[in-house]
């Protein structure tokens, strides 16, 4: 079964209109760490010395991209939250700022 990441603009949620196709993978696995690849790059872009978690989450909310894998349907049952994984690393690199 191939695996694919839609991209969605959080400023557009759920917007067709506005999301893109970013990959086809192999893996459930590889199309997560393009997902997670996607969030970290933007969080890094929006992080600065003293930045606080709250911050992070609002800008991400507002003008992340969302990364969404098709199917969603993992070997191991755990789906992957694109939100989920940009609160735990932005809690990550905000222990740094």
């Amino acid at each position: 079964m191939k695996f694919y990441v839609k991209v969605f603009d959080n400023n557009h949620h759920w917007d067709e209109s506005s999301a893109y196709k970013h990959g086809s993978y192999d893996t459930y696995e590889e199309a997560v760490n393009e997902a997670k690849k996607i969030i970290r790059e933007f969080l890094s872009g929006e992080c600065r010395f003293g930045s606080k978690v709250d911050d992070l989450m609002g800008s991400y909310m507002m003008y992340g991209e969302e990364p969404v894998i098709f199917p969603n349907e993992p070997p191991d049952g755990k789906t992957f939250s694109p939100r989920d994984f940009a609160e735990e690393y932005a809690n990550e690199i905000c222990k740094y700022t």
